[in-house]
C-alpha cells in the first residue's frame, strides 16, 4: 500500500505500470482508517467500487450514498465531472474496496472530459510517509 493524497492505495493496473497485459483499465484497492475518510477528488465518473469490509457512505455532489461489505458503488460519469468522498462510519474496523474504471487516454487517446483534482487530503495522511 501507498500512502497517499488520495488514501491509503494499492495499484494493480494504472497508466505508469506498464504491464504486458493490458492497460485498458486502472485498478486499485483502498482501505479507510476507522472513522477516517479518502481524500474529497473532483472525479470525471465511470469509476466502480465493490466494497470488499466495513461500512461507510459516499458523497457524490452533496449527496449521501450509504454502503457496505458486498455493495457496489458506481460514480455517473458526467461531462462536468462530481465531486467525491468516502468515509468510513465504524469505530474499530478498516473499510477496504475495490476501484475500476477505463484508462480511456491510453487505450482511445481521449480523456473524460472533466479532469480529476484533489480538493482535500485523506486522514492520516503524511507526506513523505
Amino acid at each position: 500500500f501507498e500512502n497517499s493524497k488520495l488514501g491509503k492505495l494499492r495499484w494493480y493496473m494504472h497508466p505508469r505500470l506498464k504491464a504486458p497485459c493490458i492497460n485498458t483499465l486502472m485498478i486499485y484497492v483502498q482501505e479507510i482508517e476507522p472513522n477516517g475518510r479518502s481524500g474529497r477528488v473532483h472525479h470525471p465518473g465511470n469509476q466502480v467500487i465493490y466494497i470488499l469490509a466495513g461500512q461507510g457512505y459516499t458523497m457524490i455532489d452533496g449527496e449521501k450514498y450509504h454502503w457496505s461489505k458486498g455493495d457496489v458503488v458506481q460514480l455517473p460519469l458526467r461531462v462536468t465531472g462530481s465531486v467525491v468522498q468516502h468515509f468510513n462510519t465504524s469505530e474499530s474496523e478498516v473499510v477496504r474496496f475495490v476501484a475500476c474504471e477505463p484508462n480511456t487516454m491510453d487505450s482511445v487517446g481521449v480523456d473524460r472530459g472533466s479532469g480529476f483534482e484533489l480538493l482535500e487530503n485523506a486522514t492520516g495522511y503524511k507526506k513523505g510517509g
